[in-house]
């Protein structure tokens, strides 16, 4: 009987120890710490807002793929050769509702500009 207890409690024990991870480690980045990953290579930088938006300014070297449109995830799923993503809109709302297909496309890091465009756009 004790020797069934012990292997319930080793069992118990492995199971509360290892952990399930999916691709896409998701962070907030300040300004500051997004323009310095943003250098790096491999990385794709995706401005999530719409055309129009985009035209007025967005980021040097940004992608843009409207959140907005139907074929987001499409699009998306068909972006390759990165590893990383740096995601952006105006303010964090959009950028932040995309982080699940990011993570299904299968980038391994994903960053997240705190407070959009219009936080990084005021310097």
């Amino acid at each position: 009987m004790r020797a069934y207890y012990k292997s319930q409690f080793f069992s118990l024990w492995i199971l509360g120890c290892t952990s399930v991870t999916e691709p896409g480690e998701v962070y907030v980045l300040d300004k500051s710490k997004f323009d310095k990953i943003r250098q790096s290579p491999n990385v794709l930088i995706l401005d999530v807002r719409t055309l129009d938006e985009y035209k007025a300014g967005h980021i040097p070297g940004a992608v843009n793929i409207d959140f907005y449109s139907d074929d987001f995830e499409q699009k998306v799923k068909q972006i390759r050769g990165y590893d990383s993503v740096l995601v952006y809109c105006a303010s964090g709302r959009r950028s932040t509702a995309s982080i699940d297909v990011l993570k299904k496309a299968g980038f391994s890091y994903i960053g997240n500009l705190d407070g959009g465009y219009n936080k990084w756009s005021r310097r």
